[in-house]
């Protein structure tokens, strides 16, 4: 998902500001307390990266002929934006390819996200993440929907298709479940203050998260790794033999490699003996825990007789 604008409005200084282009670079210029930082923080708003603050909210123009209606501020703050989807995002959250999002709080300062096309007929339809998973069910059921799954997903996706098949209208209305997680990250960076590689790593972090939930890409990270944990579990039980050759008292030794690319590698090692003795007729064999890490990532929980 791309921003390539976004408009504020009720936000600081910013009382309606519309089309302001992102691009490869913006650069923002204007004399100090111009608005430049407002238009930043609107920014981190607008993609979750900020909450929003009671001092944030616009002070409304006062009416001279009511003394109480000064020092009020606005009743809604709301950031909103263009984005572009790739193919996965639009097959999967049934959208076109641009659309409008926008996060909109109230005087609760309560922020919402929410999605700009058709608006169901029916008003129960024009938020469904209000309702828990039982009256989403119970939606499903009265309007006789056959959705893929009983989980939230494909309820809330079954419930958005009927929305848009009745609807007369177009509005702004909730956005659909994961769809957050699809939004860029913003990145402040202060060239003279802040550390370069350190930006980059959280950005590599987000990008990493959002590579991992491609359902295509977990799917042959699944085969790769069944692959290496069979090869590890050949390797762990050569291993294993070779110990119990040479520490006979052990009367067990046992490895169970579990594998996840996501997560590293841990493993599960089992050896118990009842009594082991050295050459000098001491008993000299120790048996403890050890962690360990090995070839950088691979986490071990290692017993192991001495």
């Amino acid at each position: 998902m791309h921003l390539s604008s976004f408009a504020v409005s009720g936000f600081r200084s910013l009382t309606d500001i519309a089309d302001i282009p992102v691009s490869k670079p913006t650069i923002l210029a204007g004399h100090n307390d111009g608005g430049k930082s407002a238009v930043l923080d609107a920014l981190a708003f607008l993609v979750g990266a900020r909450k929003l603050e009671h001092d944030d909210r616009t002070y409304v123009q006062p009416d001279t002929t009511n003394t109480s209606s000064f020092g009020q501020r606005c009743v809604t703050t709301a950031v909103s934006g263009t984005f572009t989807l790739d193919v996965w995002e639009q097959m999967t959250f049934d959208l076109p390819a641009q659309i409008k999002l926008r996060r909109v709080a109230g005087e609760d300062l309560v922020a919402r996200l929410e999605l700009f096309g058709p608006l169901a007929d029916d008003e129960r339809l024009r938020d469904l993440s209000a309702y828990l998973v039982p009256a989403l069910k119970d939606l499903v059921a009265e309007l006789g929907l056959k959705p893929a799954s009983q989980r939230r997903a494909d309820l809330e996706a079954a419930l958005r298709t009927y929305a848009v098949e009745h609807s007369s209208t177009e509005g702004w209305h909730s956005a659909p479940a994961g769809l957050d997680k699809r939004i860029p990250r913003l990145l402040p960076f202060d060239g003279k203050r802040a550390r370069p590689d350190d930006a980059v790593k959280t950005a590599l972090t987000g990008r990493f998260q959002a590579h991992m939930a491609d359902p295509e890409l977990t799917g042959r990270l699944h085969e790769l790794e069944d692959d290496v944990k069979d090869r590890l579990r050949i390797d762990a039980k050569s291993l294993c033999d070779h110990i119990h050759t040479r520490c006979p008292d052990l009367e067990e030794v046992f490895v169970e490699p579990e594998i996840s690319f996501g997560q590293g590698v841990s493993i599960g090692t089992v050896a118990s003996f009842p009594y082991c003795r050295g050459s000098d007729g001491a008993g000299t064999c120790r048996f403890g825990t050890q962690p360990s890490r090995f070839a950088g990532h691979l986490g071990v929980d290692q017993r192991a007789a001495g």
